[in-house]
């Protein structure tokens, strides 16, 4: 499970020091792959994100050699939101059989509040609205960063 937090948390979160990603996506959808080979036969939504995240890994290298392209990262972004749901959903399920019935529903919450502001956010580049683009993504951070927490609260209970 540690694989899998690690992993989510580099796909959720680009952070640059003097341009250099020091959380790369691959780096992040590489210990999925790892996590979800491992966890894929507690719950079929492991299994799922498992085969997403084959895709996944491939539009990462896609947008590497073309050098972030607008519309692969916006396939990337499309394909991983699914990728995501089924990790959480799979955490969600172990959560519900230890009892942690309040933890389930708040990352579930996040993750349906993430992913609104995302296609937001979304909607928000095409339109080239830059200051409300802005404070959006501000808001993905902050349910990103509740979100993270929350799933390694998760991950520590259904150990």
């Amino acid at each position: 499970m540690d694989k899998l937090w690690w992993g989510v948390l580099m796909m959720l979160f680009d952070v640059r020091v003097v341009g250099f990603d020091i959380l790369p996506d691959i780096v992040g959808i590489i210990l999925i792959y790892l996590a979800l080979t491992e966890l894929e036969s507690c719950n079929e939504d492991f299994k799922n994100a498992k085969s997403l995240s084959l895709i996944v890994g491939i539009f990462i290298l896609i947008r590497f050699i073309f050098r972030s392209s607008l519309l692969f990262l916006t396939i990337e972004v499309i394909v991983t939101i699914p990728m995501i749901y089924f990790i959480l959903n799979g955490v969600s399920d172990l959560l519900l059989s230890v009892g942690c019935n309040n933890i389930s529903e708040k990352l579930m919450n996040y993750f349906r509040i993430y992913v609104v502001l995302t296609i937001c956010a979304i909607i928000l580049r095409v339109l080239r609205s830059s200051v409300i683009l802005s404070m959006t993504w501000i808001a993905i951070t902050v349910i990103a960063i509740l979100m993270i927490v929350t799933f390694y609260k998760a991950k520590e209970l259904v150990k």
